[in-house]
């Protein structure tokens, strides 16, 4: 498997390495931690997709992966803007702050009621995320803002790709 993870399937195999590694135990980590730290934020959210979002099958993949890649920009840059297109709520965007500090990360998703969880989480959070409500396809940003752009497991949840 390397040091980076590879794009497309991986082989079982190396998703049995990835989950016993030190980059997989430091998100899963952090992840518990988030949890515990704003499971009264989250109780609803969860209800209606789920309370871990890391230990979802293609996840345990799907984050490291993407954190593999924003890490071989962001220790090259002293900044960042970063967007998480289709954002949800996840541990996720904190625990890219909590390694990079000097960045900032966006989150957009089309749901109001997400509003008010991330200002909950803000509250209680070292690092802070900025949230918008907004359509992926009708982004309020002028181009050429972010250095960064993911989006994980967002597009087989849209009806026109």
């Amino acid at each position: 498997m390397g040091s980076h993870l590879y794009s497309g399937i991986p082989r079982e195999s190396d998703y049995k390495e990835l989950i016993k590694s030190r980059k997989y135990l430091d998100l899963d980590f952090y992840s518990a931690q988030f949890l515990e730290n704003h499971g009264s934020d989250l109780a609803n959210y969860a209800r209606k997709w789920v309370s871990s979002p890391l230990h979802q099958w293609s996840r345990k993949w799907e984050y490291p992966y993407v954190f593999d890649q924003l890490s071989s920009v962001l220790n090259k840059k002293d900044s960042a803007m970063i967007l998480d297109a289709g954002s949800g709520v996840s541990f996720f965007p904190y625990y890219i702050l909590s390694k990079y500090p000097a960045a900032s990360v966006h989150c957009v998703d089309s749901n109001p009621k997400l509003s008010e969880i991330y200002r909950g989480i803000n509250q209680k959070s070292d690092g802070k995320v900025e949230f918008r409500i907004s359509d992926l396809r009708e982004l309020e940003y002028p181009g050429e803002t972010f250095d960064l752009i993911y989006c994980i497991s967002v597009l087989e949840h849209t009806d026109s790709y």
